[in-house]
C-alpha cells in the first residue's frame, strides 16, 4: 500500500500478504488450490500471476518462485503509475500502454522516471527490471 502525509511524505508499507516462495528447508512452496496463488491488490497484479490463477487445475507442477519471481517489480511499477496519475503526469492508454499526456521537460527527471516504470511494468517478466538493477 502507498501511504502520504505531510510529515513524512511517501511512504510503501507491506500488510503481511506476501508469499514464501521456499520453506525454512529450501525447499520450492508450491500452491495447492487457485486462491493460494492469490495475494494482494488484484490491480497490481503482474499478468503471469493473473494467468496462473486462471488456469491453475492443482495438477500444474509450478512453484511460487516460477509464478512471482518478478511480480513484484511489475507491483511497484503500478504504484508508481497510481502515484503520478494522481497528478495527471502518466496515465493507462486505451490499448494499456503507458502514456505521458504532460510535456516531459515540465517535470525534472519525468523522461527518466517514465523508462523506469516501462521497464517495472514489462507484460513480458523477463524484460522487466530486476530488484538488483532497481
Amino acid at each position: 500500500a502507498v501511504v502520504s502525509t505531510q510529515s513524512t511524505g511517501i511512504i510503501v508499507i507491506d500488510f503481511g500478504w506476501a508469499i514464501s516462495l521456499v520453506s525454512s528447508d529450501g525447499t520450492p512452496n508450491v500452491p495447492r488450490e487457485r486462491n493460494d496463488i492469490i495475494a494482494g491488490n488484484p490491480d497490481a497484479w503482474a499478468p503471469e500471476i493473473s494467468e496462473t490463477h486462471r488456469s491453475f487445475s492443482g495438477q500444474d507442477h509450478v512453484t511460487f518462485k516460477d509464478i512471482y519471481h518478478s511480480s513484484d517489480m511489475y507491483a511497484l511499477g503500478r504504484a508508481f503509475i497510481s502515484i503520478l496519475s494522481v497528478f495527471g503526469l502518466v496515465e493507462i492508454n486505451g490499448s494499456g500502454q503507458l502514456s505521458c499526456p504532460c510535456n516531459l521537460t515540465s517535470v525534472p527527471n519525468l523522461k527518466h522516471a517514465i523508462s523506469l516504470i516501462r521497464d517495472l511494468v514489462s507484460p513480458e517478466p523477463s524484460c522487466r527490471m530486476t530488484v538488483e538493477k532497481a
